[in-house]
């Protein structure tokens, strides 16, 4: 079993893709260096903290919201 999880934490550690686990109300559980490097935060600034913090860029949702309210004819607010 010691080996296993030895190589299952090899896999992650070297993996050249972002792999993160989360809870289920979206919360960061693990993240592997490749999501460091992609993203620019470490492990310490997103660990329980919700995923949709570190993904969703605050100017874009802001945005989308205005088009999508220009386009639907209502007043949509933006929010995660």
């Amino acid at each position: 079993m010691r080996e296993a999880t030895t190589v299952q934490q090899a896999v992650l550690d070297f993996a050249g893709y972002a792999i993160f686990s989360t809870k289920p109300d979206g919360t960061i559980e693990t993240f592997n260096p490749a999501v460091e490097r992609m993203l620019g935060y470490t492990v310490g600034e997103v660990i329980n903290h919700s995923i949709s913090s570190i993904i969703h860029n605050p100017e874009e949702l802001d945005l989308k919201a205005k088009e999508f309210s220009e386009e639907l004819g209502v007043n949509l607010e933006p929010r995660i």
